[in-house]
């Protein structure tokens, strides 16, 4: 991918993220994700945002879909969730809150405002480390 497709696709996500809570869906799931240390932890809540496909044209031509799941997800009590259900490329905002991530062995702090990169095939856990924890996550998949 040429720098000229990169902005683009940056730019589109970045485009995205900003219209989160524009394009709110009535489509809320809970998911038995959550573990913790606590057997008293509550589930992870997880509201789909907007789910589809979006193909991007580059200048030489070529075409590339891709598939874009945006979610925002709450984390209640102390828990710790192993593994997000998202798969692919993630982009994480956490909203609120504080947690400890650690992707692919590496631990890392982190509090609300953050924004962070998984790259696809990676690992990440959370721990929530204060009462409640709000992530919005954008997973791109080819």
């Amino acid at each position: 991918m040429n720098c000229s497709g990169v902005k683009t696709l940056w730019l589109v996500l970045i485009i995205l993220v900003a219209m989160m809570p524009v394009c709110a869906q009535e489509n809320e799931t809970s998911a038995p994700a959550a573990t913790s240390q606590n057997e008293d932890a509550l589930a992870l809540n997880s509201l789909v945002r907007f789910e589809g496909k979006s193909v991007v044209h580059f200048k030489n031509g070529r075409s590339q879909e891709f598939h874009i799941a945006m979610r925002s997800v709450g984390i209640h009590g102390k828990a710790r969730i192993d593994r997000l259900p998202e798969q692919g490329f993630l982009i994480v905002n956490l909203h609120s809150g504080k947690v400890t991530t650690v992707i692919d062995g590496k631990k890392e702090h982190r509090k609300g405002g953050d924004f962070w990169v998984v790259p696809a095939g990676s690992h990440m856990s959370v721990q929530v480390e204060s009462e409640s924890a709000l992530l919005q996550t954008v997973a791109i998949q080819k």
